[in-house]
């Protein structure tokens, strides 16, 4: 067989031909002394400086949320409550809470008893907590 080599035999040094090696004249002509250029431009357009973002101008924003319109995106609609904005409402609609002292004395006395003598329990505090964490 041509080619073939003896069994144990380590395979053959791969040879680099005149297709895998670049000559010098071939890496000067690399586009490194562009790629620098538009790197340097880049940070020259970056959308921060040393104060902080940088923020569009109204046209540029007027033409985005236009472009997004086009395209069938919705826009941010102003008054949309936050989830968070939504809770803090809620809450603030509740009221202030009662004090620990008023708590306890609605538990009856037979109930705080048995859970001082069952668990020690010590109130500390009074806490709003949501629904979803009695279910």
């Amino acid at each position: 067989m041509i080619g073939a080599r003896p069994a144990g035999s380590p395979p053959p040094a791969h040879s680099a031909t005149a297709a895998d090696t670049e000559s010098d004249a071939e890496v000067a002509t690399l586009p490194r002394a562009e790629t620098d250029v538009a790197l340097a431009d880049a940070a020259a357009s970056a959308p921060f400086d040393d104060d902080g973002p940088v923020w569009p101008s109204a046209t540029d924003e007027a033409a985005f949320i236009g472009e997004a319109q086009s395209q069938g995106r919705a826009e941010p609609r102003a008054g949309v409550q936050t989830l968070r904005q939504a809770a803090e409402q809620a809450e603030a609609a509740l009221g202030p809470l009662p004090s620990l002292d008023t708590l306890i004395a609605r538990i009856p006395a037979e109930a705080r008893e048995t859970l001082e003598d069952l668990f020690r329990v010590k109130f500390t505090g009074v806490r709003r907590v949501s629904p979803d964490v009695l279910k």
